[in-house]
C-alpha cells in the first residue's frame, strides 16, 4: 500500500513544515494547525496562503531520502548529469520534461534552495 504523506512550505517563516509538526491537511484539502491537546484548528483563508502543500510521491531518491513534488532531483540521462524539479500534473508525478528518473538523488527542492536549478556547472533537463 502507497504512503501519503504531505509536507508544507511556510513561506512566512521561510522554513518546511512536516513529520512531527501539527500541521494537519483533511480530505476536503483544509488545513489545521493543533496546539498542545486542543482540538486542531482550521486556518483561515489568509493563514492557509502562507503555506504551499507538497505531496510524497511514493518513492525514495538513492539514498533512502522520501521525494515530494517540489523536490529537485539529479539523474543521469544519455551520460549527462542533469537536474530537474518534481512536479504533479494530470497523469502522475514527473519531471517538467515529462521525464521520470527511478535512480535519482534529491539535491534541495524549489522553495529553500530557489536557484538550485540555475547552476550553471550541471545542465539541468529540458522544461519544454
Amino acid at each position: 500500500m502507497r504512503e501519503i504523506k504531505f509536507r508544507a512550505w511556510d513561506v512566512k517563516r521561510g522554513e518546511m513544515r512536516g513529520g512531527i509538526d501539527n500541521l494537519m491537511l483533511d480530505l476536503a484539502g483544509n488545513l489545521y494547525w493543533q496546539f498542545g491537546y486542543r482540538e486542531p484548528e482550521m486556518l483561515d483563508r489568509d493563514s492557509r496562503e502562507n503555506f504551499v502543500v507538497m505531496q510524497y510521491i511514493g518513492f525514495k531518491d538513492e539514498n533512502g531520502i522520501e521525494i515530494y513534488e517540489g523536490d529537485v532531483v539529479e539523474y543521469e540521462f544519455d551520460g549527462h548529469l542533469c537536474r530537474g524539479a518534481i512536479i504533479y500534473n494530470k497523469n502522475g508525478f514527473w519531471l517538467k520534461n515529462g521525464y521520470i528518473p527511478y535512480e535519482c538523488k534529491v539535491i534541495g527542492n524549489i522553495h529553500e534552495n530557489p536557484g538550485i536549478l540555475l547552476d550553471r556547472n550541471i545542465p539541468k533537463a529540458s522544461n519544454s
